[in-house]
């Protein structure tokens, strides 16, 4: 069976280091309240005129790289994000120009945080149906492009950053097994920007309004999060008879700090399986799980043959988790 396999991996993240005490001159916050309620110590922020595309191309020219791969063997091109450059033409479409992705096609992926697990997942169906046989799929935000400064509760909890992921295919038990994916349109209430669609357009109001910001209910997101997290992954490790404590590494999305943890004590989790860099970079949205995966490499928590977990949730609702066998890199 061919299955799609994580052959290589690339990050990139804006210089500018922002802290909670860096925040704390600019609105009414300190650093223990914002470390207590979600880990987060500090941020990535790109400097203004910085589009997603210049750090979704630096990931990919790294990942290529690494693998020794010539970007014309890409078949195809997805980019998960909530801020693209602009509406079009796709971000994807940018990245694969710069790479050099000469045979590739290319579409973006909008759906919140869990749209990087949900191009990871399109990208392993179509290599398991042997449609195409190497794709790369980057995830990233410039969160800061749609934050209010002036309100905290959203303001605090959200950096910059992107990474990418090369997936072949390859015969044997190496790659994604499985994939769970689930959504609840009742909940998009609770987190959602106004404006900006073609319900409403921009005008002077809607930004005099600043109906172009995150808005977020923290509080159901938290609690709702909490429950879906845990069910998913018990579900695809049913559905696959094993534990969630016999999963190597869980890759969860990285929301908030203090949430991982919760989940992690309901599943029985060793903290050592569920690496957290939340501490440094805040929510980068669809860049959490990518950056993490490389972070969690790097520190030698995934491990050839193991099975890894990557879950995520968030606006929509939507949720989505995706079991592999990790062959290592």
């Amino acid at each position: 069976m061919i299955r799609a396999v994580i052959t290589s991996i690339g990050t990139s993240l804006p210089e500018k280091i922002v802290t909670n005490d860096d925040l704390s001159k600019v609105m009414d916050t300190n650093d223990e309240w914002i470390r207590e309620r979600s880990m987060i110590r500090e941020r990535r922020f790109a400097e203004k005129g910085e589009g997603l595309s210049k750090y979704c191309v630096d990931a990919a020219n790294k990942a290529l790289e690494k693998r020794n791969m010539d970007p014309a063997d890409l078949d195809l091109v997805i980019v998960a994000t909530v801020t693209p450059d602009m509406m079009f033409p796709n971000t994807s479409n940018l990245v694969q120009d710069r790479i050099g992705a000469v045979n590739a096609g290319s579409f973006d992926l909008v759906n919140a945080c869990p749209g990087f697990v949900y191009g990871v997942s399109t990208a392993a169906g179509m290599i398991s149906s042997g449609l195409h046989k190497n794709i790369l799929v980057c995830g990233g935000d410039i969160m800061t492009s749609i934050l209010d400064m002036e309100d905290r509760s959203t303001s605090v909890l959200f950096g910059d950053g992107a990474g990418a992921v090369i997936l072949e295919g390859q015969e044997g038990d190496y790659g994604v097994h499985d994939v769970l994916l689930g959504s609840d349109g009742s909940g998009g209430k609770y987190l959602y920007m106004t404006s900006g669609g073609s319900l409403s357009p921009p005008s002077i109001e809607t930004v005099q309004n600043k109906e172009h910001y995150v808005k977020m209910d923290g509080s159901k997101v938290y609690k709702v999060g909490i429950r879906r997290f845990v069910q998913m992954v018990k579900d695809i490790c049913e559905k696959n008879s094993i534990s969630p404590s016999d999963i190597g590494c869980h890759l969860f999305h990285q929301a908030n700090g203090v949430m991982i943890e919760a989940i992690a004590k309901r599943l029985n989790l060793d903290k050592e399986k569920c690496p957290i860099n939340i501490d440094k970079y805040a929510n980068t949205t669809n860049g959490t799980i990518p950056l993490l995966t490389e972070y969690a490499n790097d520190k030698k928590m995934l491990k050839d043959n193991d099975w890894v977990l990557m879950t995520s949730f968030g606006a929509g609702f939507a949720w989505g988790s995706v079991l592999m066998k990790w062959k290592k890199i």
